[in-house]
């Protein structure tokens, strides 16, 4: 049997610590998400907070991993990320974002984007979904494998 690569571990990784942490839950508490048990793969992490507005779902960037910043070519932490925006990398993965809230489950995405520069970045992705007690889904948590080719 072939080793894992690195994007598969990645993923592997994600959804086994988002199994260990929701129990017997349909899924985890954001509450009970520690960033530190993933700490070699949270810098290739993004972590994004639902915000519901009439008609309307955007995402606040909580956090976006240095490793991903670099790549990406700017720092999202802080931005809302909006289904009409086409100006930050990774819009490509926005349709994954709707799905999982209109269908809350763990998915896997792979293809392909442009970062700030124009540069190619292959990805491999894995979205998972996060709740409260009172709200319902509140969170989503994006790992991300990818290469850049210049």
């Amino acid at each position: 049997m072939a080793p894992l690569t690195r994007e598969q571990r990645l993923t592997l990784r994600l959804m086994k610590y988002w199994n260990l942490i929701r129990k017997d839950k349909e899924f985890p508490r954001i509450e009970h998400f520690n960033n530190a048990a993933l700490a070699d793969i949270w810098p290739e992490c993004v972590q994004l907070r639902l915000n519901t507005r009439v008609g309307m779902v955007t995402f606040l960037c909580d956090y976006m991993g240095e490793s991903l910043r670099e790549a990406y070519g700017r720092d999202l932490t802080g931005a809302i990320l909006e289904n009409n925006a086409h100006t930050f990398p990774g819009v490509v993965m926005y349709s994954k974002l709707n799905e999982i809230v209109k269908t809350p489950a763990p998915m896997e995405n792979n293809g392909h984007m442009l970062n700030e520069s124009g540069q190619l970045i292959k990805y491999r992705a894995c979205f998972l979904p996060f709740c409260s007690d009172s709200k319902g889904l509140t969170h989503v948590i994006v790992g991300l494998s990818f290469r850049l080719f210049h």
